[in-house]
């Protein structure tokens, strides 16, 4: 009965060394972190978004005064709705846009250089290889070749 005590203890034993050992095999994690806040200020693409955004909310401005004199006030703030409503659709579209060719540029710099996990380095307050760098330089490189365009 000890025997089979013993032999199972030892039998136990084995399996967690080698579920141990099987654990510390697998590959380990290769954390990247991006500036956001950089790859905002720095980014052709982005700030050709941004430009964008501004046009609009300039055009639109411009648009309610010519219209603003003719209106009564409750036709001003109709129109001062549907031209706010009008932006932020328009705002939203960009940075839809913006988010969808960010997404796809982290997506390729992590697969290329073997990142699994990919964190906002606001977020992390030590470690992580800064990768904001690569994505910019990948997300303008994918704006240039589509002609840089597309900007209406």
């Amino acid at each position: 009965m000890k025997l089979k005590k013993i032999s199972l203890l030892i039998l136990m034993i084995s399996v967690i060394v080698l579920a141990m050992a099987g654990c510390s095999t697998e590959k380990t994690e290769k954390i990247a972190l991006l500036d956001i806040e950089a790859l905002l200020q720095n980014s052709k693409r982005a700030r050709q978004l941004e430009t964008e955004l501004l046009d609009i909310g300039q055009r639109l401005a411009e648009d309610y005064m010519d219209k603003e004199a003719g209106l009564s006030v409750e036709e001003g703030k109709e129109e001062l709705d549907l031209i706010s409503q009008e932006y932020l659709d328009n705002r939203q579209r960009l940075e839809n846009s913006l988010n969808n060719e960010l997404y796809e540029a982290i997506r390729e710099v992590a697969e290329e250089e073997g990142i699994s996990i990919v964190l906002y380095r606001e977020s992390v307050y030590f470690g992580g290889e800064d990768i904001t760098g690569r994505v910019i330089k990948k997300l303008d490189e994918r704006f240039i070749e589509k002609g840089e365009s597309n900007n209406g």
